[in-house]
């Protein structure tokens, strides 16, 4: 079963764990220039990219929000969860092109997109739920 984000007002912020070459410096964090004394090497997934986004902005990863929902996806990769009221304000970088995403292998699951629910099986396998919070969190806004 699949959730469609804009009508139940959710934000979601898809992190994947794709084995991939990583892109140049700058489509890392599409832009926002990431200076050249910051130290990229190992970047490998999502969970680095995102890591190092909320880094530069002096923030915790949502990856390890533990406030929140967070499922573990098939892939390894991670949907953490958020409600977000009238999720139509918040624009999905899913099917929208190179450039878009938040970060190199993560992506904005909100109007226009679905999600799938946790506890349910794909022909990939088991969308996990991580921790013990099964409810979204309130979106944290940036200050």
């Amino acid at each position: 079963m699949s959730v469609s984000c804009g009508p139940v007002g959710l934000v979601v912020v898809d992190i994947d764990a794709h084995s991939a070459q990583p892109p140049a410096r700058n489509r890392i964090l599409p832009g926002i220039p990431i200076a050249d004394h910051v130290d990229l090497s190992g970047l490998a997934n999502g969970f680095h990219t995102l890591a190092v986004l909320s880094a530069l902005r002096g923030r915790p990863s949502p990856a390890d929000d533990e406030g929140t929902l967070r499922v573990r996806t098939p892939s390894g990769g991670m949907h953490v969860w958020y409600r977000a009221g009238d999720a139509r304000r918040w624009q999905s970088s899913m099917g929208s092109g190179k450039g878009r995403g938040l970060a190199w292998q993560v992506d904005i699951r909100a109007h226009g997109s679905y999600i799938v629910a946790p506890g349910n099986r794909t022909r990939d396998g088991v969308y996990t739920p991580v921790g013990d919070t099964r409810i979204p969190a309130e979106l944290p806004m940036a200050g």
